[in-house]
């Protein structure tokens, strides 16, 4: 089912499997896409039994002139939006330069739970912004990119404790499109992505036992 705002415009898809099931919020890639695509890679976290609330590509999405602080406040709105739609343990799912966003806004807001980052970089000046930044990331990631994103990506993360950080090399191409195609590539990553989400479920229930008196 399609979200809308007061104007009637579609501002999220709701793809709920099960009412208290993490949620994926799937941002856009931040360029020019097809809102179907977004929509696949909901699909297939339905299917690994989380929900997703997907959000359509936009011009805010789009506004390469934007900063970092711009941008986590827009990403956070859409994880604010997801949880008042019914989202739960909300976990975000992106690309490229709105995935270095989404592990930006994880330093900062506590109800992001987890980041699937799929090429993210430093996108942001000035040199090694995100380095510094995130060295305040304390939650589970997944990174996933290319052999030749490594030497930049490795870098990026190197104060980011290695238990908190999975690292997945084999993507093809730079981007989603791995995640939308079908062939082997896709297969892997797709492994990769239901691997930690398994992790994460785990990780989860065990921060919600409540200890014996």
């Amino acid at each position: 089912m399609s979200v809308k705002d007061a104007q009637g415009q579609t501002v999220a898809y709701k793809l709920f499997v099960r009412p208290d099931s993490p949620t994926a919020v799937v941002l856009p890639s931040g360029g020019v896409g097809e809102d179907e695509d977004l929509l696949t890679i909901g699909r297939k976290f339905n299917h690994m039994g989380a929900n997703a609330f997907v959000i359509p590509h936009s011009a805010q999405y789009a506004n390469t002139q934007l900063g970092p602080d711009s941008l986590v406040r827009i990403v956070r709105a859409a994880v604010e939006l997801a949880a008042s739609s019914g989202g739960k343990t909300l976990f975000v799912v992106a690309s490229q330069r709105l995935a270095s966003v989404a592990l930006l806004a994880a330093t900062r807001h506590f109800k992001i739970k987890a980041v699937v980052a799929v090429s993210p970089g430093e996108y942001f000046q000035p040199q090694g912004y995100m380095t510094e930044k995130l060295e305040r990331l304390r939650i589970g990631t997944l990174l996933l990119y290319t052999p030749k994103e490594e030497s930049l990506i490795g870098p990026m993360v190197v104060a980011v404790p290695n238990s908190l950080i999975t690292h997945f090399r084999e993507l093809e191409h730079i981007g989603y499109r791995d995640l939308i195609e079908r062939g082997k590539a896709s297969g892997r990553a797709w492994l990769a992505i239901s691997l930690f989400y398994k992790k994460f479920l785990l990780d989860q229930a065990e921060t919600n036992v409540t200890p014996e008196p």
